[in-house]
């Protein structure tokens, strides 16, 4: 390794640790501010996680005249989420803390990334730094990541699934196929309107490359 292939080691380095401490110091700063949204249930995705832990049952307990009736199964929300949730449940009660330290982590795992997606797409590290930061000071998606809801782990599947995406577009391999079949189910299982990018995707993955067999394996 000559001495400018060291030297950009060592300032790529420094900038995945300032973005990863600026990131948990700006996303730990308004989870912390904001902490109160933690402990609301808007969607209801508490109420999912808590019986689905408690009562191993993805449902919701509904008012008759004024008394409870039988926790009733339902598929009005989508299943990841809550999932995910479930395994933060305390004494069948969802954590708000481990909440906003599950929110931390997908948060800073969505700056990371980008981070990284851009320089995939052969941004230079300005430019990929940019990018990060811009994530990392979205309003949205600060003000989400305070709130029990799908948007925080729907952005850090989101980027993942496009790092999956970019890294078979550069080499057309059956894992990295699986791999961004896999992530884009997930996608699917925490917000629906991911099932849009398949269409999308199985137009455009046998345009990659690679023979004719390979081409159809990766698209299914």
């Amino acid at each position: 390794m000559n001495n400018n292939s060291k030297a950009d080691s060592r300032i790529s380095w420094r900038t995945w640790l300032l973005l990863t401490v600026a990131a948990c110091i700006l996303r730990g700063g308004v989870l912390w501010g904001m902490s109160d949204g933690l402990y609301k249930d808007p969607d209801g995705y508490r109420e999912l996680a808590e019986n689905l832990h408690s009562e191993s049952t993805f449902g919701r307990k509904r008012m008759l005249a004024w008394k409870p009736i039988p926790l009733e199964p339902t598929a009005y929300r989508p299943p990841l989420y809550p999932l995910l949730l479930s395994n933060y449940a305390d004494s069948g009660l969802v954590s708000p803390t481990r909440v906003a330290f599950l929110h931390l982590l997908l948060g800073v795992g969505s700056v990371l990334i980008t981070f990284q997606l851009a320089r995939m797409w052969e941004l230079d590290d300005r430019a990929a730094v940019i990018a990060a930061v811009l994530v990392a000071l979205d309003p949205i998606l600060l003000r989400q990541s305070t709130l029990i809801m799908t948007e925080t782990l729907a952005t850090f599947l989101a980027v993942v699934a496009l790092w999956c995406l970019t890294r078979l577009s550069h080499r057309q391999d059956f894992f990295y196929a699986a791999l961004a079949g896999g992530v884009l189910g997930l996608c699917a299982l925490c917000r629906p309107t991911f099932f849009a990018w398949l269409p999308l995707c199985a137009v455009v993955v046998p345009l990659l490359g690679g023979s004719a067999l390979r081409r159809i394996v990766n698209a299914a």
